[in-house]
């Protein structure tokens, strides 16, 4: 599953990219803020697709099952993040927005975790 560990590192990145623009304070930060999201959004979705095309033991294994439900908590989990709290709030509540997203940064670090402890990789 070389691809896969290959995009949990992607993930990784992401996540750093994203914590490192909640500490900004710079006026490009919104926009490069949506950038990440919308990047996140998108490796997740290539994540999956490549983990159908590689799992072992087709689609029915206690690996996919158990995949789906990790992606689709973190999928849940950032999307109720990013509605709450939208890029704009980096300048109306800057606190509030950090403190918010270190939960979610936890869970995107979580499923990363999980993925690398699923196929046996760290």
């Amino acid at each position: 599953m070389q691809s896969v560990s290959q995009q949990l590192i992607l993930l990784e990145q992401i996540a750093d990219q994203l914590r490192a623009i909640t500490l900004r304070s710079d006026p490009d930060r919104k926009k490069e803020l949506v950038v990440a999201r919308r990047t996140l959004m998108e490796q997740l979705s290539l994540l999956q697709k490549i983990v159908e095309s590689e799992s072992p033991g087709g689609h029915d294994s206690d690996f996919m099952t158990e995949f789906g439900r990790q992606l689709a908590q973190l999928r849940t989990t950032t999307a109720r993040f990013q509605a709450e709290w939208p890029a704009v709030s980096l300048d109306e509540n800057p606190s509030g927005y950090a403190e918010a997203a270190k939960g979610a940064g936890q869970s995107l670090r979580g499923f990363i975790a999980w993925g690398y402890q699923a196929i046996g990789t760290s």
